[in-house]
């Protein structure tokens, strides 16, 4: 069975960005709100780009990392670090760590696994789990960073497609290649306890392919679901209680929802295939239900908010919009082609949301 992942072997190359005036002396921390990762999976390379909300004072630093982070992934955020995998060389993905970025230092640490082909990463207290799906075998690792200790969950076939943290538990996504007429896979949520028992698991094949990228406040989490169990593109918010896993469905006009935002008591919703790498619009969905769709005329593979802006990073160029001003474009710089790199994610490390 074939994953997005896999698939995402054909993502686009980007070229690293040589910006004018991007700066490569030492890393000035007061001068960083964010900063836009790119990297390579054919050699141990990765360059960020750090910004100013203003996108006006850039600095450049290198890290030794081999296709750290992906777009289909969500940048895990524990209030003072930011997670992410680098794989390693796309074909021995031999890398056995997950990394984070310390947001008041940007100071680097790594947490070791047993496991290569670690593929997604969650945090609950001091605890670091990882995914590994290699060889129809999926385990779940998880890493006490004061402790040192390991310990996993181990199962043969279906798919761990991502792993979350829901306040003190983890959720995950599994698709299970079972032989059903009825659909191609059938999709389920499990639930683990922090220490990795599986309490629950839940049938939500009838909802679709639920993207690695999610809400969630005090009482629900959200997540997008641009893809039915059949690989037809729908349009769709799936909103989960926390409390007893009862579920909800938004449905938006534009179809492939991919990031999600809940800003200023509405949601904001890029529109974007991940695989194919297409989609320009984003939707602004209030409590009503009420829709507001723009087309940005720019690529959404990686996005964030900051200081009331969607940062829109893409293959040549970085965009802020306003949002309260109808998604208006209010800054831009253009990037220089360079080196064979392409673009991950982007790090929000500064406090104004």
């Amino acid at each position: 069975m074939k994953s997005k992942r896999m698939k995402s072997f054909v993502l686009f190359v980007l070229v690293l960005p040589l910006l004018a005036g991007c700066s490569q002396s030492k890393l000035s921390r007061d001068k960083v709100d964010f900063g836009v990762v790119f990297t390579s999976d054919n050699i141990y390379k990765t360059e960020i780009l750090w910004f100013e909300k203003n996108i006006d004072n850039c600095q450049r630093k290198k890290y030794h990392y081999a296709a750290l982070g992906t777009h289909f992934n969500q940048v895990v955020d524990d209030g003072k670090e930011l997670y992410l995998i680098p794989e390693g060389i796309f074909n021995t993905k031999d890398t056995k760590k997950v990394v984070s970025f310390n947001k008041e230092t940007l100071a680097l640490s790594e947490y070791p696994f047993e496991h290569i082909a670690l593929n997604c990463t969650a945090v609950i207290n001091d605890n670091v789990y990882a995914v590994n799906t290699l060889n129809d075998i999926n385990y779940i690792e998880k890493y006490n960073m004061k402790t040192k200790e390991s310990s996993q969950y181990k199962q043969k076939g279906d798919y761990f497609e991502s792993i979350i943290a829901v306040d003190d538990k983890l959720f995950t996504i599994v698709k299970k290649d079972n032989g059903s007429k009825n659909v191609d896979y059938n999709i389920y949520l499990y639930v683990f306890s922090k220490d990795l028992v599986l309490e629950k698991n839940i049938d939500i094949t009838k909802y679709g392919q639920v993207n690695d990228k999610y809400y969630q406040d005090d009482k629900d989490i959200y997540f997008t679901i641009g893809l039915d169990s059949f690989d037809n593109q729908v349009g769709r918010i799936l909103k989960i209680s926390k409390k007893d896993y009862h579920i909800e469905v938004m449905t938006t006009k534009e179809k492939m929802p991919f990031d999600i935002y809940f800003y200023n008591d509405k949601f904001i919703i890029t529109h974007y295939d991940p695989v194919s790498c297409e989609g320009t619009k984003v939707s602004i969905i209030d409590k009503e239900g009420n829709e507001k769709i723009y087309n940005l005329h720019m690529d959404l593979c990686s996005t964030g908010i900051y200081d009331g802006k969607l940062i829109v990073a893409g293959k040549d160029k970085i965009a802020l919009f306003s949002i309260k001003d109808n998604m208006k474009k209010v800054a831009e710089k253009e990037y220089k082609i360079g080196d064979d790199l392409y673009l991950s994610n982007i790090l929000l490390v500064g406090n104004n949301y």
